[in-house]
């Protein structure tokens, strides 16, 4: 189990863009019928956005309105940094 300071460390990491490929550290290639390795989904993967945004654009103001209020509720709890974070999240690209 981690403890709070390593979840923080963690956290901080992954939220300042931290975490480096580590390529020595990969598993080797695996022998199946020709060699295999780990796929880098990166490679190809350069639009995130369009799929969900089309989507969005798809659903009525009562849909959008509950896609709101779900995470609302979720981040109700949360520190007032992590609400700001998520909000800077879902509206900067």
């Amino acid at each position: 189990m981690l403890t709070e300071t390593m979840e923080r460390d963690q956290l901080r990491a992954e939220r300042h863009g931290e975490w480096q490929e580590q390529p020595d550290y990969s598993e080797p290639p695996l022998a199946i019928n020709g060699d295999a390795q780990k796929f880098d989904f990166r490679e190809d993967d350069h639009d995130y956005y369009s799929q969900p945004g089309n989507l969005f654009r798809m659903f009525s103001p009562e849909e959008k309105q509950r896609l709101f209020e779900n995470p609302a509720r979720a981040l109700g709890p949360a520190s007032k940094e992590v609400r700001d974070r998520h909000v800077a999240n879902c509206t900067t690209r």
